[in-house]
């Protein structure tokens, strides 16, 4: 349950230690490097500059999530209240011992919304929310040691007003550039008919990203696993929002991937439906991948809708 006092913000954000596997190097591994037992308050400088520097015209979150490993695999995890329709940047810095950085987002109903995994120890981690309430936010270092802090950034003041003077208030994730230009959501529906899946997904992104505009017609799915290779433009935010035919398609999962070849996000859906967030920090040709578990008989067919706002 989210409250609406900050100081039931700033108690949600206390870090909550997660418990350390390995403690003890290998035979033959080199030992991770001594973690300093003080905090370098440069750290929450660096992490502050890469969050705003990413996100120019957000309101910062008021509480630093701070956090230690003293060996690979360990980590941090807080609790983050956030706002369904708003992006977030998740600016981080670490101390030079941290050589890899992994990044988890849990939402509120429990599914990963979020893994950035093998980071450099400084950088950051976009997200826009789908859903409203209490995410666990996860900082692990993958390899090294040391301290870390992250700083986080909201796509608007309303979003940082909501979390720390008021009930939250539901809103949805973002955007993609493609040739054509936006084209607006329509939905039309026949009497008395189901909605067809286009339909489905229009609606979805009406209530996930209100004002939101389809970008381009949806992206179709051929098989049990499909590729689109998306142009998008930095600085932007998008919303890739999927649905499969629920007789036929079991799960739908979606992936992405930034124009070098990193995964930046991804969401391994549970039923035939799926939803994905991202703020693009690079110009290019991204690729987006859809794979489907099937139920017993033909594959029916799945599509994917890439909205702007």
């Amino acid at each position: 349950m989210v409250t609406s006092s900050a100081a039931a913000v700033r108690r949600s954000l206390l870090p909550v230690t997660v418990a350390a596997l390995g403690l003890l190097p290998a035979c033959g591994h080199r030992p991770p490097p001594a973690v300093d037992p003080t905090l370098s308050p440069a750290l929450g400088a660096q992490a502050d500059a890469l969050a705003h520097a990413a996100m120019p015209g957000g309101a910062r979150l008021p509480e630093a999530l701070i956090g230690v490993a003293y060996g690979p695999d360990q980590g941090t995890e807080w609790q983050v209240p956030l706002q369904a329709g708003q992006c977030y940047v998740f600016g981080y810095a670490s101390d030079p011992g941290v050589a890899r950085f992994t990044f988890t987002l849990w939402s509120p109903s429990g599914g990963r919304a979020l893994a950035a995994r093998g980071k450099p120890g400084q950088g950051v981690v976009n997200h826009c929310a789908m859903e409203t309430g209490p995410y666990r936010v996860e900082g692990r270092v993958a390899s090294g040691a040391g301290h870390f802090v992250s700083v986080v950034y909201a796509s608007g003041p309303s979003a940082v007003a909501a979390v720390v003077g008021g009930p939250v208030v539901a809103v949805g994730p973002q955007p993609v550039v493609m040739i054509g230009g936006p084209a607006p959501v329509v939905q039309v529906a026949v009497a008395g008919a189901p909605p067809t899946l286009g339909e489905a997904i229009d609606r979805q992104a009406a209530a996930m990203a209100p004002g939101a505009a389809r970008v381009g017609d949806f992206l179709n799915g051929i098989g049990d696993e499909s590729e689109w290779h998306p142009m998008l433009s930095a600085g932007a935010c998008y919303w890739f929002i999927g649905a499969g035919d629920p007789a036929s398609v079991k799960t739908l999962s979606l992936y992405l991937w930034d124009p070098r070849g990193g995964r930046v996000t991804e969401n391994r859906s549970g039923n035939e439906r799926s939803t994905l967030g991202y703020c693009a920090t690079a110009p290019g040709e991204y690729k987006l991948e859809g794979k489907v578990s099937r139920r017993p008989g033909p594959l029916g067919p799945y599509k994917v809708g890439v909205y702007a706002k």
